[in-house]
């Protein structure tokens, strides 16, 4: 009986103890929102909009030869600010790819627009088939 008295004690302590602290304890409500930013791009070869992973065939090329497709644009059409580039990291070796427009910052509805310069090196061998992937970034 003892046993049980003290343990009632020691409940109703706690239980105490539990509702003067939930009286101290005080809360602020804060509510919170968060606009998720778009970065979005658009690319347009000589002016036609382009489809992302529709590849782009240069045929025919010869060696030691220069080839272009006189414009290229990226279009930011999303609402915050990126910087784009280019890059072809698997490009075959000693060929030479440029965009003039690399690095370029664009703000949301600006286009950056420049010529893309495909080298052909005078080493390249007649009827093989070279593939190379090109990547146009937007980054934050």
């Amino acid at each position: 009986m003892k046993k049980l008295i003290y343990i009632s004690v020691l409940v109703l302590v706690a239980f105490l103890a539990g509702a003067v602290l939930a009286v101290v304890v005080q809360q602020f409500l804060i509510p919170s929102t968060a606009t998720v930013t778009n970065v979005g791009l658009q690319v347009y070869i000589d002016n036609e909009l382009w489809v992302n992973g529709t590849e782009l065939d240069w045929s025919p090329v010869e060696p030691n030869s220069t080839y272009y497709f006189s414009n290229l644009t990226a279009l930011n059409s999303g609402s915050v600010n990126f910087t784009v580039t280019l890059t072809a990291p698997n490009l075959p070796t000693d060929w030479t790819l440029t965009w003039t427009a690399n690095g370029t910052v664009l703000a949301p509805n600006q286009m950056a627009q420049a010529e893309l310069t495909l080298y052909v090196p005078v080493n390249v061998v007649a009827g093989q088939t070279y593939t190379w992937d090109m990547w146009i970034n937007a980054d934050r």
